[in-house]
């Protein structure tokens, strides 16, 4: 007999009867849907990429993973699922990446350092890059992006070693319009609407950055100024 390698459920004549978790060359059952898992969602990029997130359906990226329509309902729910898991993937890299670069950087140098990570992030991989482009047009996509610009917003301003109890201008607000200005012109630069080679967008970015820094630390002197006047 024939066994399925994808199949973790026993058959007999009757069909499916219970599923039984069953280890298969050493792999188990939960590691073999994982793996399935990461098959389909490279699948998904790989269509994103290709022609968008329009493209992404659970038909397609089963047929693109060479897998049955039951194992893509085995991970997600529709296609709204398997693009926000992926779209959720790479903000959880970034955002480490953030962390952990932010924490390093000298102060003068974290805007650039920000940038650079943000950018590397999205050129490493242009499937992902579309993504993160086109997840405005997708509802559950849009929600996800703004939870994780929350979330990058919230890693900067609480990381910034300039940071200080005499602070007027709230540094979470300064950071959110950094963050929120960069993203704004790297999903133009990635939808070809801005014309401009990959330094100069990061050089603007940082530039910005460097500015709204600039304008809290002159905020906080002055209220430090005024304070002492008193």
């Amino acid at each position: 007999m024939r066994v399925n390698i994808e199949c973790d459920t026993p058959l007999c004549q009757d069909g499916c009867v219970s599923e039984v978790k069953r280890s298969y060359r050493g792999v188990s059952a939960d590691d073999r849907r994982d793996q399935r898992r990461r098959v389909l969602l490279e699948a998904c990029l790989d269509l994103v990429g290709r022609g968008g997130t329009p493209a992404v359906t659970a038909e397609s990226v089963s047929a693109e993973a060479k897998l049955t329509k039951r194992y893509f309902y085995e991970s997600f729910i529709d296609r709204d699922a398997i693009l926000v898991a992926a779209l959720d993937e790479l903000f959880t890299d970034v955002i480490a990446q953030i962390r952990d670069a932010s924490r390093r950087a000298e102060p003068a140098e974290r805007a650039r350092v920000i940038t650079e990570v943000v950018v590397a992030a999205l050129c490493s991989d242009p499937r992902r890059a579309r993504l993160y482009a086109e997840s405005p047009a997708v509802p559950a996509l849009q929600s996800r992006r703004e939870d994780a610009i929350t979330a990058v917003t919230n890693v900067i301003a609480n990381d910034n070693p300039n940071a200080g109890p005499g602070d007027t201008v709230p540094r979470e607000l300064v950071t959110r319009i950094f963050i929120a200005g960069g993203t704004d012109l790297v999903t133009s630069w990635i939808n070809g609407t801005l014309a401009a080679d990959r330094a100069t967008l990061t050089e603007a970015i940082v530039a910005m950055g460097r500015t709204l820094d600039i304008a809290v630390a002159s905020a906080a002197k002055h209220a430090t100024t005024a304070g002492t006047a008193q």
